[in-house]
């Protein structure tokens, strides 16, 4: 367990979430370098939703990326 305290100042809705890297684990599939993601937590400022086509495409890439990245170097249990 880890207890993590950090000030951040945030000026426009957004989101974060905190990743742990290291070795990795046996069971951990796929990918020996996350050990474990906390799922995201959103900030609302004004009530406005979260949102932008830049980030939108910003994660696109990132999906395509991983993609790739399972594509070459995935383990599964049976290949696809």
């Amino acid at each position: 367990m880890i207890r993590v305290a950090e000030t951040l100042e945030i000026a426009e809705n957004s989101w974060m979430e905190l990743r742990v890297r290291g070795t990795g684990h046996r069971f951990v599939t796929n990918s020996r370098e996350v050990y474990a993601h906390t799922s995201p937590v959103f900030v609302n400022i004004g009530g406005q939703p979260i949102a932008s086509r830049d980030g939108a495409l910003f994660f696109i890439q990132q999906i395509d990326a991983l993609i790739s990245k399972m594509d070459e170097q995935g383990f599964f249990a049976t290949q696809p």
